[in-house]
Order: C-alpha cells, then structure tokens, then sequence
C-alpha cells in the first residue's frame, strides 16, 4: 500500500511539475483609465523580481500577495497596431473577477508583458524578462543534450 501511495504521489508530483509554465518578471507598473485620452496613464516601471506561473486552469504569482488566478474563460485573441494580447478573464484569491493578458509589443522583439485588470480604471502591468528565459531555457537544453553523452 505504501508503494503505491508513494508511485501516485509520484505521479501527481510529476504531473503538476511538467504542465506548468513559468514566465519571469523584471519590472512592474500601474497605470490608470484617462477618460479623455481613451488610455491608461502609466506611472514609472519599477523593479520587480516576480514569476508568474501558468498551469491549467490557473496562474499562481510570487508576490507579497501570493496572488492566484483562476482562469474561467479564455477572450477572443485582440490585436491592433501597437499590440496583440491573448487574454482570460479570472478570478483571484478573493474571488474578484479581472482580465489577465499576455501583451505581445509590435515592433520591439523584447517586450512582451503581463496585464491584471481589474477593473477598466486600474491595470497592473508585469515586464516580462526575456534574456533571462532565455538565459535559463539554454542552460537547460546544454543539461538535455549532455544526458545523450
């Protein structure tokens, strides 16, 4: 009995660690609905070493938060001159509903970022650190092709 509750731990264990994927933060802002402009006015990036962390049916943050997402409905794909956004609508750990999206930035390689709005006044905005996903994916793929040595 004990082999096979320690084989489906195992499992599960196994499970949760591959279905998941990690996108990491180096910078975050606020920014608020101006009426007159039809945007959001945002304050200074400030630095932010957060990971957010994608499962299946949820988004789980490292913040002081500890923040969750619980995705309930994927939007229809959005995409205009300056952005194309992939998004869901949500509810967080208080079960307060918002829209998270994935803002890829036309035109500059380098920027995508992470959006939470909770409601069309307030936006919180996460910068995605790609030279560090990409710093960590290639050390990961050198680790697969010296296990074929």
């Amino acid at each position: 009995m004990k082999k096979v509750t320690l084989v489906l731990a195992f499992l599960i264990l196994s499970v949760m660690t591959f279905a998941q994927t990690q996108l990491l933060t180096y910078k975050n802002t606020v920014g608020y609905w101006n009426t007159t402009t039809q945007k959001y006015d945002f304050e200074d990036w400030v630095y932010a070493d957060l990971t957010f962390t994608f499962y299946d049916t949820y988004v789980s943050v490292n913040d002081k938060n500890h923040s969750v997402y619980r995705i309930i409905r994927d939007e229809p794909l959005y995409e205009n001159s300056e952005v194309k956004i992939s998004s869901s609508t949500c509810l967080d750990e208080t079960n307060t509903e918002c829209q998270m999206g994935i803002m890829d930035v036309k035109g500059h390689d380098d920027q995508t970022n992470i959006g939470v709005v909770y409601d069309k006044n307030r936006m919180f905005m996460y910068m995605l650190d790609i030279e560090k996903m990409r710093a960590i994916n290639k050390s990961k793929s050198k680790n697969l092709k010296n296990l074929n040595k």
